[in-house]
């Protein structure tokens, strides 16, 4: 059996080896894995504020856009309401 352990020491200890690596690359795969979930959470979070930042755009534009026609409105009633007025054109 010694003399087997001999022949086969070099093999037996890159076998150690490979298993000591095996457990660490086991441990670096877990903590990417990890950071992949975080990193997966924060870009859904990150597409939630998104979209909720463009729909805030969308609604600002159409009361932006209503404000401006009641601004027309407004300046055509009050246009009208000066040519009509006794003291007016």
């Amino acid at each position: 059996k010694i003399a087997e352990y001999n022949e086969n020491k070099e093999v037996i200890e890159n076998l150690q080896q490979l298993l000591s690596r095996k457990k660490e690359v086991s441990g670096e795969i877990k903590k990417a894995e990890s950071e992949k979930k975080k990193c997966e959470t924060k870009n859904i979070s990150l597409y939630k504020k998104i979209g909720s930042a463009e729909q805030k755009l969308v609604t600002i534009k159409e009361e932006k856009e209503n404000h401006e026609n009641l601004l027309r409105e407004y300046s055509a009633c009050d246009l009208f309401l000066r040519c009509m007025h006794p003291n007016g054109i």
